[in-house]
């Protein structure tokens, strides 16, 4: 451990895990020494890098106009956080990717002005908030796929919000909803997320974060979004368990290549087979039960396709269609035969991707 410390107590401090990041640290501190309007410390917790981001960090210290610690800790995102959190001085707490960066030069100082007039807005302070995301992509070719994912970042619904787009709130809140949850080495987003929902409000902060469309771009978007549904509705069914013994399930982005999805089905598969007849029935219809709770998504890409042809910004215009689903599409889906519809679909869609995933 290592710190240039600040007598001041800071306002706001910003939490990073890092695990092998010697070419992405200077983009953070880059973005970071640009800010403006607030007291901040940043607290980079080192999961045991290896490829020289302690030598990198060592040469940009010196010019740091904030105070800088680093931590050293075992591998897997959310002891490095919650190591982090624990050594963090301010009332604020900023959960943020390395591999983040901010538009605006202000975009710190009006988050935390905007999440201190939630506290007002609610009357309480258990609201945790969150930036809408841009994507950074090597290509600058319009991509409706990108501005539907960016659109879903506006929005507070289940499984919208993830830690690519920070996660902004008190201490007394985190205390309360953590720490995060080190059971997996992955998930500790959702799951945080989860419980702020269950405990509190979420709140839209007024600034674009960016963050890297190279996981995605490498792996392949359709292949990592198939792979994020399977893990999502796994964690939603309450096997979230099973997803550890899956190999490179959510590798590093340095490491990312082509996704080939069958041994993830297959290993699935397994473990479905080991179940008696009684708990494959709950688990299929709470697969069901997960797809009918997310069909709006359907409607959404039929609202951010046509904003897309039209041009509008992302997180402007009516979602006319979502709203038709959620008034009366939404309560359709509740009936047990609609769960159950649902889960056998799932099923053969399931079964279909097992005797294909020799070629996929």
């Amino acid at each position: 451990m290592y710190s240039c410390a600040n007598a001041l107590v800071p306002e706001l401090s910003i939490v990073v895990p890092i695990l092998n990041e010697s070419s992405t640290l200077p983009l953070l501190i880059s973005t970071l020494k640009s800010q403006r309007g607030v007291l901040f410390e940043l607290i980079l917790c080192d999961g045991g890098s290896d490829d020289g981001s302690r030598k990198v960090l060592d040469d940009l210290i010196t010019s740091l106009p904030f105070a800088c610690t680093l931590l050293v800790s075992d591998p897997g995102r959310a002891k490095q956080l919650n190591i982090g959190a624990a050594h963090s001085r301010a009332e604020i707490i900023l959960f943020l990717h390395v591999d983040s960066s901010f538009e605006s030069v202000h975009a710190l100082a009006n988050g935390v002005s905007s999440l201190k007039a939630a506290y007002g807005h609610f009357g309480h302070r258990k609201v945790a908030g969150h930036f809408p995301l841009h994507f950074k992509r090597h290509s600058n070719k319009r991509s409706w796929v990108f501005y539907h994912h960016a659109w879903k970042t506006h929005m507070h619904r289940s499984y919208c919000i993830h830690g690519d787009q920070g996660f902004l709130l008190s201490r007394e809140f985190f205390t309360l909803t953590g720490p995060f949850d080190e059971s997996l080495p992955f998930l500790e987003d959702v799951r945080l997320a989860k419980q702020i929902e269950n405990y509190g409000q979420w709140w839209l902060l007024p600034d674009v974060i960016g963050t890297s469309a190279r996981r995605f771009e490498n792996e392949g978007f359709y292949q990592r979004q198939v792979l994020n549904a399977l893990v999502l509705a796994c964690e939603d069914a309450g096997y979230g368990g099973w997803l550890d013994a899956l190999p490179g399930l959510y590798r590093q982005h340095s490491a990312c290549n082509r996704l080939i999805l069958g041994p993830f089905f297959k290993e699935i598969a397994s473990k479905v087979n080991l179940l008696d007849w009684k708990s494959k029935l709950r688990f299929w219809r709470k697969i069901g039960t997960f797809v009918c709770g997310n069909a709006w998504q359907l409607a959404l890409m039929a609202d951010t396709w046509r904003h897309f042809r039209n041009g509008v910004g992302i997180g402007k215009g009516r979602l006319r269609c979502t709203e038709w689903y959620d008034r009366f599409a939404a309560r359709i889906l509740q009936w047990p035969m609609c769960i159950w519809t649902a889960a056998v679909l799932s099923w053969m869609w399931f079964r279909w991707r097992i005797v294909v995933s020799r070629w996929f």
